[in-house]
């Protein structure tokens, strides 16, 4: 089933996205369906996109099927709706947990001082 968006744009040099598209087809129709095929496309040559938060990089294989895929292509430029900001990827959590390790070989959390 087709679902219809408008998106505004987040980026300055972006205009309003209209459009309806239906993930479980990967079809896009509409006024702007062009735009966003240029856009889908770009990303999957990529292979992956940037995005929030920053520097986060996701891959992108086919975003016209996969709605969270679809939501960080578009959420580059474009303010998402409720739907696909919900879909929206969440990063892998970096462990920036530094350990040291004793005398022993055996691992502690390092704890710091602040600098003064």
């Amino acid at each position: 089933m087709y679902r219809k968006y408008t998106l505004e744009p987040s980026v300055r040099y972006e205009s309003a996205l209209e459009f309806e598209w239906d993930p479980a087809v990967g079809g896009v129709r509409g006024k702007d369906a062009a735009r966003v095929l240029t856009v889908v496309q770009r990303a999957k040559d990529e292979g992956e996109v940037q995005g929030h938060p920053y520097p986060s990089t996701y891959p992108v294989t086919n975003p016209l099927r996969n709605s969270s895929e679809m939501a960080v292509v578009l959420g580059q430029y474009w303010k998402l709706p409720v739907d696909l900001a919900l879909a929206y990827p969440k990063p892998e959590e970096d462990d920036d947990v530094v350990y040291r390790i004793d005398e022993n070989g055996v691992e502690h959390i390092a704890e710091f001082q602040p600098l003064e």
